[in-house]
This record gives C-alpha cells, structure tokens and sequence, in this order.
C-alpha cells in the first residue's frame, strides 16, 4: 500500500485524517482544534507529527494513527495533551545526550568518530525521532533490521546501550540473532595474476597507483590517504580505522612493477575533521566502478589475506599487518578456504609424509 492509495482507504472509511509525507518522516493532516498555546479560536487544518519514516512500516503505522485519531474526532474526544510530547523525552533527545556522553568520556581522535558514526548513529538514525523513547520503540525499531545480519547485530549493542544510559528496563540481546561465520557471503577472489595483469587496464595513473597500493599492501579502502613510505618497501599507515601501523608488501616485487613509490595519492578532498573514513573508502570503490575493476577494493585486502599464509606467515603476524585482532583474521579473513587452498594443504602433507 502507497501513500496515495493509503488515503484513498481511509477516505472510503469516512476517516476525516489524512497523511502526508515531508521528507522522509509521515505526518497526520486533519482539521483540529487550537492547540492549548494558540490563540485562534476556531479549527483549522493543521499537522500531527508521527516521527516516522515514509517506509511499508511506517505506512502500517500511520494507518492506524490516522484511524485513531479519526474516531477520536468523530466522538468528539480528541485532546492535544497525548500529541504534544515533551521533547525533552523524545528518541531525538536522548540520542543527542548519548552522544554528548559519548564523545566526552572518549579521545578525539577520527577512529572515535568513525566508530560513533558505525555502531550508533547508522542504528540510531532508525529510531523515530520525535516519538518518546520507551522499551517497545526500541525493540520495534530492531526488530524492524533483518535477522541474522551484521546490522543486526550492531543494532542490538546500540539500542541496548541507548536503553541502559536512558535507565529503559530493555533486555534485547534475545534478538541479536545468529549472525557469524555462516551468515558470511562467499567471495569469489581474482588470482594473483589477474590482480596483477588488471593494473595496466587503468587510464587514470592515479588511480592505478590506488589499485596498487591496495593489492600490495592489503589496506582498507581509506587507508591509501594515510601512506609515507619507508625503506625496503615497507609503508607506515599514519591513521585509519584501527590507528597507525607498518606494513609489508606482498608481493615485494609488485612495489617497482607498480610503481608505488611514486606515491600518486588521490587528493583527500576532506570536508569534514576529523576524516570521514567511510566517506573515503566510498570514493576508492566508485573508482573501481567507473574504471570496471570487476570486484570491489575488499576483495584485494581478502587476497593479501589469503597471500600471507601461502607466503607462510603466521596468522598473528598476517593479522597485526592487516590492523586487526587475530580473531578477526580467523573469524573473517581466513574463513573461506577454496579447494585451491585445500589441495595446497594436500600437497604438503604428501610431500611430508613421503
């Protein structure tokens, strides 16, 4: 059910309610008294703010305000008190404070904000804003993120630390669900040779030298705005989702054939401080797009990945150069192992055994 169609469905029921949709958010439309403050005297038309967004739930929800208020005019019952939420109760309001909470007891630092920006307010901005915060809002609004996904996940920790800073008596980590390494879609990885033949196929040096540097080094996307070189190869990533770090290249010889020491970064072009590093990341893969890479930047952090074990790296190394916890590198990175890989492990063991 559309908007228009929504309408047309309460006015078969002689509903005297409208919605209406202003941006993303749904309002109720309906001739109403003056508000306590106001000193008009008769109705008029006049809009409810439902704080909710013009999604198939919200129009699920707003059909049913629409009804409620429409019997409550009929009968002569409505009041403006239920309507006129004190703000200060709001979802608005206690994210705002959660917020200010959040970065005071926290180093300014970008990965504080990248982190804010990821675990909070992507699972915030769901909320409806101008509805009061109570139990049910916030298990309605996870219960609204697929099941068995990261978002998921993300939600249940935010939300639940939303609810315990508001003192909410909530308990949703019942609804986190399963998400782990089975809900993980599998990746289909380019070879070496086709990482390393795709270079040429880039016009743009830039770009190509992006390319370059993400398939030698293993980064994340945003990662190649933060580069110095160093001796032997070796890069130093000044800042980035998890802080700064040396890094090896695998291959070493792609350095020169790639010629990633000309270090051609593309131009930061920052709006915002600190760094937007999803911002970032963003323009590194709608560059591989536009150039027709045919995977997207990950995959090459996947390959430099899979290319530390056949260079034989053990995984806390592999995973200290990558920037993450070892239990990332299992749990993510070294998940999906190809029959190449098992006929690798094959081959070895033959050869040991022999």
């Amino acid at each position: 059910m559309d908007l228009e169609q929504l309408n047309s469905h309460l006015k078969s029921l002689h509903i005297r309610v409208t919605v209406e949709r202003q941006g993303h958010k749904l309002y109720l439309r309906a001739t109403l008294p003056p508000k306590p403050d106001s000193k008009r005297q008769f109705a008029f038309s006049q809009r409810i703010s439902l704080g909710i967004n013009a999604n198939e739930a919200g129009l699920q929800i707003a059909k049913e305000e629409a009804i409620k208020l429409g019997e409550l005019l009929t009968n002569g019952e409505f009041n403006w008190l239920p309507y006129l939420r004190d703000r200060s109760e709001t979802c608005d309001a206690w994210c705002d404070r959660f917020k200010q909470d959040y970065f005071q007891r926290r180093p300014d630092r970008p990965q504080t904000y990248t982190t804010y920006r990821t675990s909070y307010d992507q699972i915030f901005r769901k909320l409806p804003a101008h509805r009061k915060l109570s139990a049910k809002v916030l298990k309605d609004t996870l219960l609204s993120i697929p099941a068995g996904t990261r978002q998921r996940q993300r939600g249940t920790m935010a939300l639940s630390k939303l609810a315990e800073f508001a003192g909410l008596n909530c308990d949703l980590k019942r609804y986190k669900g399963d998400y782990g390494q089975k809900s993980l879609k599998t990746r289909i990885l380019p070879k070496d040779k086709v990482i390393a033949d795709k270079v040429s196929s880039l016009p743009n040096l830039v770009w190509r030298w992006a390319y370059g540097m993400l398939a030698t080094y293993g980064l994340r996307p945003h990662e190649i705005f933060f580069v110095d070189f160093d001796k032997d190869g070796l890069i130093w990533v000044s800042e980035g989702k998890t802080g700064s770090r040396h890094v090896s290249p695998l291959y070493p010889e792609w350095v020169a054939l790639f010629e990633l020491e000309a270090n051609l970064c593309p131009p930061k072009n920052l709006e915002s401080n600190p760094p937007n590093y999803d911002a970032l990341g963003h323009r590194v893969t709608n560059q591989f797009r536009r150039y027709g890479v045919g995977f997207p930047p990950y995959h090459l952090r996947h390959c430099y990945a899979r290319r530390s074990k056949e260079f034989g790296l053990k995984p806390v190394d592999a995973a200290k150069l990558m920037g993450h916890s070892l239990d990332v590198h299992f749990r993510i990175y070294h998940h999906w192992y190809t029959k190449d890989d098992v006929m690798r492990v094959n081959e070895s063991i033959r050869l040991n055994s022999a």
